[in-house]
């Protein structure tokens, strides 16, 4: 485990351990797992290797070229980071049905087509297979034009899937200085920039500053980071139970 973990690594175990509770996992020896916008450090990823070391395989799976290259767990066994990209299904073609289960940590509510992706996991699914999903919202508002849980219910379930959990929760997390504050926000969102050496602290700032300004800070003046998070548990049928969704009746199937 790492001495300090960042607010991302927390988040990550903590929805790990969720889904292990909630679809009931345990024995993953053979199931094949795949992260959705893995990040140069794999850290959703990382954390199923953490409570299921004997799990088959892990693919990660991301848009960015350079997260590819720069993948930081290359030497992990049984951990692979591929260009791939959850919103255009002729990428994912290698995985089409071979998949046991999907979990995806603060990538969905970045995506601009969100229902070709939903249908594009139900694809790569085996059936019975499972999908974990956690939006998160840091600077992009996931609830403008109406996109919210119901919806996102609704979308899935016409889909095809059963949907086991779609409940959304406030997340407020108090920052013990502003320091504090400054060096975590750059943790969260700074691989995504190229920021020269010596704009760090330039950028750490005008992040620190539109947080507090559009999240305040708590009674007892400390700058806090406040978010809407969605979650999103799922699971395909199997064959046998003849559920009618869209990839039932034979939609957008083709590849």
């Amino acid at each position: 485990m790492d001495s300090k973990p960042n607010l991302h690594q927390v988040a990550c175990r903590k929805f790990i351990d969720h889904c292990k509770d909630t679809f009931g996992w345990s024995d993953l020896t053979d199931d094949v797992i795949m992260d959705v916008g893995c990040g140069e450090e794999g850290l959703c990823g990382k954390s199923m290797l953490e409570k299921f070391p004997d799990v088959s395989a892990i693919i990660g799976i991301d848009f960015d070229p350079k997260v590819v290259r720069n993948f930081k767990l290359k030497t992990t066994p049984k951990f692979q980071c591929v260009l791939a990209d959850i919103e255009k299904r002729e990428t994912l073609r290698n995985y089409k049905g071979k998949i046991n289960k999907i979990i995806s940590i603060r990538t969905f509510h970045q995506l601009i087509n969100k229902e070709e992706a939903f249908r594009n996991v139900y694809h790569l699914l085996k059936p019975g297979g499972e999908a974990a999903i956690l939006f998160g919202s840091y600077t992009v508002d996931m609830y403008k034009s109406g996109e919210n849980k119901d919806r996102f219910k609704e979308m899935v379930e016409k889909i095809g899937f059963r949907v086991l959990e779609c409940s959304e929760a406030k997340i407020v997390i108090p920052y013990p200085s502003d320091q504090a504050c400054k060096d975590a926000l750059y943790q969260m969102c700074g691989n995504s920039f190229n920021i020269p050496p010596e704009e760090v602290e330039q950028f750490k700032e005008e992040c620190f500053q539109l947080l507090v300004k559009t999240s305040a800070r708590d009674p007892e003046g400390r700058p806090c980071y406040r978010s809407t998070e969605l979650r999103l548990l799922l699971a395909k049928p199997t064959e046998s139970s003849g559920t009618p969704g869209a990839e039932h009746l034979g939609l957008q199937t083709t590849i």
